[in-house]
């Protein structure tokens, strides 16, 4: 599937509007524009001279709750003008706009639109978003024998419900912004005032805001767009599958951002050494945690170093090896054409192409 795609033209170069799409023209445009797509339903509820018209995206809402708590209001004689639905309807969440972009983007986000005359400026957008995600389930990646166990998932408002449970206060500010012309995925920057430094929640809210892009699908999107180096492989933030490690690392002073649709977290700014720290080990003893730390930071460097100290000592530094061991390299590499060098690029490359070649066993072509 993947290379059947690249042998589709691009049209981005040919729309000169494709990255500055401008709300422009009436309701009635956006309308028409709307009703192409086959999954938009236009209803006339009430004829006349002042019909009354309903709108909505039935891939985006919530079929029962337009059934149950919405159309049988609508088809009230008590309903005149828009504010009796805003007094009928018994939901909550209802705005009277007449701005486009706000229509626009309130309908895309499973709004339900209701119009009151064919050349009316005003409509009112009831929201009935149908919400399908996945239950809060266990840590896959950073499982752990003790503490919590309940990892985020992809909706940003139950990603924020797991945090704010763990920190009740008023102090904890949530930031919503939108990142992506096209996607308009909502990203959350969480930090607590008084402990946070706000420097750091300028900085971050200035990197998410310079971001220009298309669309956004994970955080890992935004993390490679706002690190300082971009070109760096190594990783320069966090990023967490546990809401309570971000609550955590907030009540240390830290900031965190969450995006919608990315069931991971993102904590900054962040030091070496919490790379080799895992959240179980502020469940345990210090001193059992200071040592699985040491241990971490060990083996890291011990597969570094291996590899570069084992051609140095058989190329350069043969003194080093035992006599008894010397003889017995000796004899196995005898029958060895390539240098220990090659050798060991040649490892070190089959097994990253056995690990590439796992991770790809689901693709299509």
């Amino acid at each position: 599937m993947i290379l059947r795609k690249l042998f589709f033209k691009s049209n981005k170069g040919k729309d000169p509007s494709y990255r500055k799409r401008q709300i422009d023209g009436t309701l009635q445009d956006l309308l028409q524009q709307l009703k192409s797509s086959d999954d938009f339903n236009d209803i006339t509820i009430k004829e006349g001279t002042r019909p009354l018209k309903f709108y909505y995206f039935y891939s985006l809402v919530d079929k029962e709750m337009v059934q149950r708590d919405i159309l049988p209001y609508l088809q009230s004689e008590n309903i005149h003008s828009l504010e009796d639905i805003k007094k009928s309807v018994p939901i909550e969440d209802m705005i009277i706009t007449k701005d486009i972009e706000t229509i626009q983007q309130q309908i895309l986000s499973g709004s339900c639109m209701v119009e009151i005359g064919e050349q009316s400026k005003e409509v009112i957008l009831i929201k009935a978003s149908m919400n399908k995600n996945r239950d809060v389930t266990i840590p896959e990646v950073e499982f752990s024998v003790v503490g919590p166990k309940e990892a985020f998932v992809e909706s940003l408002e139950t990603n924020l419900n797991l945090i704010r449970n763990r920190l009740p206060i008023p102090e904890l500010k949530v930031e919503e912004l939108t990142v992506g012309k096209i996607s308009k995925a909502k990203v959350a920057i969480l930090s607590i005032e008084g402990i946070t430094n706000e420097e750091n929640v300028n900085t971050l809210r200035q990197h998410i805001q310079d971001i220009e892009i298309d669309s956004v699908i994970d955080s890992s999107y935004i993390v490679q767009l706002i690190s300082d180096n971009q070109h760096s492989p190594f990783p320069q933030l966090i990023d967490t599958e546990r809401p309570d490690r971000v609550a955590a690392v907030l009540a240390e002073g830290k900031v965190a951002f969450i995006v919608d649709g990315a069931p991971h977290g993102i904590i900054a700014p962040t030091t070496l050494v919490e790379f080799f720290s895992a959240f179980e080990d502020y469940f345990l003893n210090w001193i059992t945690a200071s040592f699985f730390r040491l241990i971490r930071l060990f083996a890291v460097m011990f597969s570094i170093l291996i590899t570069p100290i084992y051609v140095a000592v058989l190329t350069y530094h043969n003194e080093l090896i035992p006599k008894d061991l010397l003889g017995v390299l000796v004899t196995s590499r005898r029958e060895i054409p390539l240098p220990p060098i090659l050798e060991a690029i040649f490892l070190e490359l089959a097994i990253e192409l056995l690990r590439e070649a796992s991770s790809l066993q689901g693709l299509e072509i």
